[in-house]
């Protein structure tokens, strides 16, 4: 797990991770670590936490020797742009940006190359909505509004209205 290699090697980049997935800090305070990569970074929202990625059955390397990984990334949409992979190499001791081969916004995928696996998360420029709320957890709303409370009020009409005649029928 390359947390835990994190932990024993680069225990500072460790600490950057969780604090920008605890929302303690932004990705901006990444470029402290590695100004080469600080201009990449500004005005960038997470689209997903920082997590590690790591080969599944050895992995599937493209020609050039890369990995080649394609992520699921559910915040992704219309609302979004410039979309980029951070990344932490634990082999070479270095953050990075990388540029997805491809973004699927439909499918909710990207895909990109890596020379090797580690801890990533997906930024982009996106407005608020999109961003992950690394303060809070929150749950996206699921199903639809319910229309119980208009049946319930039609169902007292037509009681009432039935009611009424039925009582002058008799009169």
């Amino acid at each position: 797990d390359s947390f835990q290699e994190l932990a024993q090697s680069k225990p500072e980049v460790l600490a950057k991770i969780l604090a920008v997935n605890a929302g303690t800090e932004t990705l901006e305070s990444i470029g402290e670590q590695a100004p080469e990569i600080a201009a990449q970074l500004e005005g960038k929202s997470l689209l997903t936490k920082f997590f590690d990625l790591t080969p599944v059955d050895g992995g599937v390397k493209n020609a050039d020797g890369k990995y080649v990984v394609t992520l699921s990334v559910p915040a992704l949409s219309e609302a979004v742009s410039d979309v980029l992979v951070l990344h932490y190499s634990t082999v070479r001791n270095l953050w990075e940006v990388i540029t997805p081969s491809n973004v699927d916004v439909q499918n909710k995928q990207i895909t990109a190359e890596f020379e090797d696996l580690s801890p990533v998360a997906i930024i982009a420029k996106a407005d608020a909505a999109a961003a992950v709320d690394n303060a809070v957890g929150s749950a996206p709303k699921t199903g639809t509004a319910s229309d119980w409370a208009l049946y319930m009020g039609a169902a007292v009409v037509l009681l009432a209205a039935a009611g009424f005649a039925v009582k002058k029928s008799r009169a």
